[in-house]
């Protein structure tokens, strides 16, 4: 019985160290097999900041309205390292799961959002699901779609 426990604790405490690694996974509300989610493919060297409830969260974002004073929200910023990818169809174990993204931005680099110098810490709000897209060559700044 001893040994059962302490295979279940060991168990838990991996998975908590996962969780902790990455953004959260939590059930999207929206979005499904037949509504499309929010993703993110940061293919840059620079980290990202997304977030997955969009005027929730203990957090600040002032999203981008183009070229005018960024609107303030709540949100729940999480780290996306660089290269990364997250949201969408997400396999889990032998299951899918749907993690919709609200919004994205670079806290620590400006860049270029449909062609538009994007000023670091403002964020792209994400309204119709799909992904977007986000790359940058040595020396250039991330370039998003």
């Amino acid at each position: 019985m001893r040994r059962v426990f302490s295979l279940a604790a060991a168990s838990a405490m991996a998975v908590t160290g996962a969780v902790l690694a990455a953004p959260s996974a939590a059930q999207a509300t929206g979005c499904s097999v037949t509504v499309t989610c929010g993703a993110v493919n940061n293919n840059s060297r620079f980290a990202m900041h997304i977030t997955l409830k969009w005027n929730e969260g203990p957090d600040k974002c002032a999203r981008w309205t183009g070229g005018g004073t960024p609107e303030i929200k709540k949100c729940d910023q999480q780290y996306l390292a660089p290269y990364g990818i997250y949201g969408g169809r997400m396999k889990s174990g032998d299951t899918y799961k749907y993690v919709d993204v609200d919004a994205f931005t670079y806290n620590s680099t400006n860049f270029y959002w449909a062609g538009t110098l994007v000023t670091k810490g403002q964020w792209i709000k994400m309204n119709n699901g799909g992904t977007r897209r986000c790359t940058a060559a040595v020396g250039d700044l991330p370039r998003c779609s």
